[in-house]
């Protein structure tokens, strides 16, 4: 058997820009770092309000209901923002 050793590529390949590497990547993290709050604000309100509507319906429903009203709505952009 015999090694056969290519022939030497025509494209020389340039090295890459790590200062703008390093950019995007703090960028990025930067962005996922404010979807991420924005969902624990999003997933507190949810508790708070899921807590609230228990409350009310654990006491006979006597005390004003809950708005819940909008929720499928806000869920939804939600969605926009996770994608």
């Amino acid at each position: 058997m015999e090694t056969v050793i290519p022939p030497k590529p025509t494209k020389i390949l340039t090295a890459p820009d790590e200062k703008t590497f390093h950019l995007k990547r703090d960028d990025i993290e930067k962005k996922i770092k404010e979807v991420g709050s924005i969902l624990d604000e999003k997933k507190t309100q949810f508790e708070d309000t899921l807590a609230a509507k228990k409350a009310s319906l654990a006491s006979g429903g006597d005390s004003a209901p809950v708005p819940t009203k909008g929720l499928t709505e806000k869920f939804n952009q939600m969605k926009v923002l996770k994608a």
